[in-house]
């Protein structure tokens, strides 16, 4: 079983296309992928520039919370955005992008489900339900009340789902 949250969830679509044989199930949270064609006026990452060129990371961690957050700004919610943030500027320039993926997430033949908060960024919703629909068989999960901070907001729900998935399980329609 490979889980992927967000840039991970790209990073496990990497996994899976290069090196199918060990991935034997695939759940992607509120998932990425290299390649996929983000409209460019989108406004986090037009906000975002500027202050990653001045290393604003109080501006970044408020900018992210509007963003990602949606469904509470708690203090949980703000040290993992904040973690974030810092590792940002830690990881500098030794991150290596992930091999675009896009175009060939119909080659993904492992059981995969796809979860994604019903309250998460809209453009992250679009991308998901995108993702999910360009693997075949892969399920749709939505989870109600949830932002982008999945693990975070129910992790409990996800642990399950994860066990479920891998013991081929009926897979809910909703997390709650």
């Amino acid at each position: 079983m490979l889980v992927g949250h967000s840039g991970g969830g790209a990073t496990a679509i990497g996994l899976a296309l290069a090196q199918p044989q060990r991935v034997r199930r695939l759940l992607l949270l509120a998932p990425g992928a290299p390649g996929y064609p983000w409209p460019m006026d989108d406004p986090y990452f037009k906000d975002m520039q500027p202050l990653i060129g001045t290393q604003d990371r109080d501006g970044i961690a408020a900018l992210a919370m509007r963003t990602w957050a949606g469904a509470s700004a708690d203090q949980a919610a703000w040290d993992q955005v904040r973690g974030a943030t810092d590792a940002l500027f830690r990881v500098g320039d030794r991150e290596r992008p992930d091999p675009d993926g896009y175009d060939r997430l119909g080659e993904i033949k492992m059981p995969a489900a796809m979860v994604i908060g019903d309250r998460d960024y809209p453009p992250m919703v679009s991308v998901a339900d995108d993702i999910a629909g360009r693997i075949p068989g892969c399920r749709r999960i939505v989870a109600r009340g949830a932002d982008h901070l999945l693990p975070l907001r129910m992790p409990g729900q996800l642990a399950n789902l994860a066990v479920k998935l891998d013991t081929s399980e009926d897979l809910p329609a909703e997390l709650a």
